[in-house]
């Protein structure tokens, strides 16, 4: 057995022994049998209720997440959006793929032409978890980057 819900992010992983009396007969003349859903104490939990990274576009408020998807602006505004309206926490690879939806999405936050370039005249500045100098600044911001992988946006004060 196996649940994981977003919305709660977290999952649970168990077993549960199949019996006779906890299988029903299947349709057509296959003979096969279906396991029923058995009741939670009959569920031996290898892992229960555990953490599971959070889908941050999914907890965002509806009306900022519709301003960082907005099919009207380009991949590279998206991401500008993205890190503009979500400062101060890890966003991990998998959000910038899904706001980027292109081929090659870290190119979105880099220089020459990305959202670093769009962000730093607002005062706004991307720290990237594979380098450890921008790790100890997001750190000292409040956000652990934990990989290579997560990227974080903070306010810099000149």
């Amino acid at each position: 057995m196996i649940y994981a819900s977003d919305v709660a992010s977290a999952f649970s992983v168990g077993l549960v022994r199949t019996t006779p009396e906890r299988l029903r007969a299947g349709g057509g003349d296959a003979g096969r049998r279906y396991q029923l859903v058995p009741s939670i104490g009959a569920v031996h939990w290898l892992i229960n209720n555990h953490a599971l990274p959070e889908n941050v576009l999914l907890h965002l408020e509806p009306g900022v997440r519709a301003r960082i998807l907005d099919p009207e602006k380009s991949p590279t505004e998206r991401i500008a959006e993205l890190f503009r309206l979500v400062q101060k926490r890890a966003i991990p690879r998998a959000v910038v793929e899904t706001v980027a939806v292109q081929k090659d999405p870290t190119k979105r936050i880099r220089r020459n032409g990305g959202a670093r370039d769009i962000l730093d005249p607002e005062g706004i500045t991307i720290l990237c978890g594979q380098w450890t100098q921008e790790r100890a600044e997001a750190q000292r911001h409040g956000v652990v980057l934990s990989s290579g992988d997560e990227w974080a946006s903070v306010p810099v004060t000149r």
